[in-house]
């Protein structure tokens, strides 16, 4: 009796007819409220279902978890060196770098970009004003002052030169190497840092990039270290259920140095990733309230002061800075226009010699699950933070192709890895397909090919002497043809083809970055021909107009 009651209460077993009015009764409108619950509750376990299924098909498929622990610093499929052998790799890995990245640093600024960005640490140099970067007499809101400032410090101890210049961002390169060897290598093991540090150097664009006069090597700087020392503070959180405060100190000392760098971009970069990363893993440590709390706090200890005050001296930052150089710069961009697919020819080219290694990357990402599992616990992770810097800036309407140099340091570490599991481990347990092994004799020809242009260039284009042609030409395919030669015996996967091979990656880079980029950019350089004209007896004496952009 009482069922049929609250039956006829909710309108429930009654005709059409009999149902009441919802404007009168209010039973109706419990009883249709209690079908949008429904509707909400099933959406909610749809959803759930969903979420789910993404993480186990993370979880169990695409990224397996290790059947061996990785709390060591020597992972699987990375067998550790000796202390010795440790030391040896890293002292040549630096001298190489320093050789790279330091190398004929004074040749002519490049127009625009450099001059401009030079000019800024000129203009706090000469006048002494920290606050508000300034350009030709107006204040220059578009970006933070970071970069400006290091220059402005270069110069005083080394005075105003194009040396003294592009010191910060070499400085800044040699850094991330540097990261890659040691952060990369507490993730992975040291080999794989290592080995992921070589290829890093072996990337035209990072060492072109590296020493160019932008904002763009001081962010990679930084944001390699938030993202590596953020996944060195949660890396432990599944068994302890504790986030690493010394990690996440770092993180945020990074991250406010990024900020004050080029702004609010780092923390898109890199915070993404790593909470989508604790969600797909079913880890909560970005509930904890120590993940926001120690990187935070020193964050903005190091950021706010600056954009606080210059909020306030310059009431116009906050609409050009955030708004008009973020906001609408992304979505609706002014300039820098280029299709959603620009990226993907401009990421070969950035990392060319290293590239030829890709499509052994891709077979890995796909192998079977026993090779999946050697991979390493954090080979997920790199991988979702690198796809997510090359997803993010191709939905932007504004590119540039050293927008992506953050992600070159996470792509090579993946490489690092792929080649130690299956080239320089003890015992190849992970084979990757033909491609990698005759990689080596791709590398020689490839760059033999490209160095033979870039000094025929060089020869006719800029003037350089026949001898020095010769000489680069004739020992670098002397050197090539070596290693196709020790490919064509038979040892493909030797020590000694691969070292060949790098050694003639390193060689190209360094040939492209120290001998053809200099000339170029004086061939484009404004101060370079007001300097050839006053020299003409003819022209001492007359003024010097410059105008517009292209110069």
């Amino acid at each position: 009796m009482v069922q049929q009651e609250q039956n006829h209460m909710l309108g429930l077993g009654r005709n059409p007819e009999e149902m009441p009015n919802p404007e009168s009764e209010c039973g109706v409108v419990f009883w249709a409220e209690g079908e949008h619950a429904c509707d909400g509750t099933r959406r909610r376990a749809t959803t759930e279902r969903m979420a789910a299924r993404v993480q186990s098909w993370w979880n169990e498929t695409a990224f397996p978890r290790p059947l061996v622990s990785e709390d060591s610093e020597t992972n699987v499929g990375d067998g550790g060196w000796t202390v010795a052998t440790n030391w040896i790799a890293s002292i040549v890995l630096v001298f190489l770098a320093t050789v790279l990245l330091f190398s004929n640093l004074g040749y002519p600024l490049l127009e625009p970009d450099e001059a401009r960005n030079a000019q800024l640490g000129l203009n706090v140099y000469q006048s002494g004003e920290w606050l508000t970067l300034e350009l030709q007499g107006e204040p220059y809101l578009k970006k933070p002052p970071l970069q400006a400032w290091m220059t402005a410090a270069s110069f005083y101890v080394l005075g105003p030169s194009q040396f003294a210049s592009r010191l910060p961002c070499a400085m800044a390169s040699l850094l991330t190497v540097l990261m890659m060897l040691a952060l990369g290598g507490k993730l992975f093991g040291f080999r794989t840092g290592f080995v992921g540090a070589c290829l890093l150097l072996l990337c035209g664009g990072f060492s072109v990039v590296g020493r160019y006069v932008t904002m763009d090597a001081a962010l990679t700087c930084f944001a390699t270290a938030m993202f590596f020392c953020s996944l060195l503070g949660v890396r432990d959180y599944r068994r302890s259920h504790r986030v690493q405060w010394f990690w996440m100190v770092l993180a945020g000392v990074a991250c406010g140095l990024g900020l004050m760098t080029k702004g609010p971009v780092i923390v898109v970069l890199v915070l993404p990733p790593i909470l989508l990363l604790g969600w797909l893993e079913r880890q909560t440590y970005y509930r904890a309230w120590s993940f926001w709390l120690y990187p935070g706090v020193v964050a903005f200890g190091i950021a706010a002061p600056w954009f606080i005050a210059t909020s306030i001296v310059n009431p116009d930052f906050v609409s050009c800075f955030f708004w008009k150089h973020n906001v609408v710069r992304f979505s609706n961009a002014f300039d820098h226009q280029a299709p959603w697919w620009f990226y993907a020819p401009v990421l070969l080219l950035l990392m060319y010699p290293t590239c030829l290694l890709f499509p052994s990357l891709a077979k890995l990402m796909v192998a079977s699950q026993s090779d999946k599992r050697i991979r390493g616990d954090q080979f997920g992770a790199v991988t979702l933070y690198a796809i997510w810097i090359l997803g993010f800036f191709s939905l932007s309407d504004s590119k540039l192709p050293a927008y992506i140099l953050p992600a070159l340091p996470a792509i090579c570490l993946l490489l690092g890895k792929m080649l130690t599991i299956s080239v320089f481990a003890e015992s190849q347990s992970v084979q990757v397909g033909r491609w990698l092994r005759t990689t080596p004799m791709r590398v020689a020809l490839s760059t033999s090919a490209m160095l033979a242009v870039a000094a025929c260039v060089l020869t006719v284009a800029f003037s350089m002497e026949p001898q020095s042609f010769l000489a680069i030409v004739g020992v670098y395919l002397i050197t090539a043809v070596g290693v196709v030669a020790w490919q064509l015996i038979g040892r493909p996967q030797s020590n000694a083809a691969w070292i060949s091979a790098a050694l003639l990656g390193y060689f190209f880079v360094a040939v492209s970055t120290t001998q053809l980029l200099p000339r170029v950019a004086a061939s484009r350089s404004v101060f370079a021909a007001i300097s050839n004209l006053i020299q003409r007896p003819e022209h001492v004496d007359s003024p010097v107009v410059f105008v517009g952009r292209p110069p």
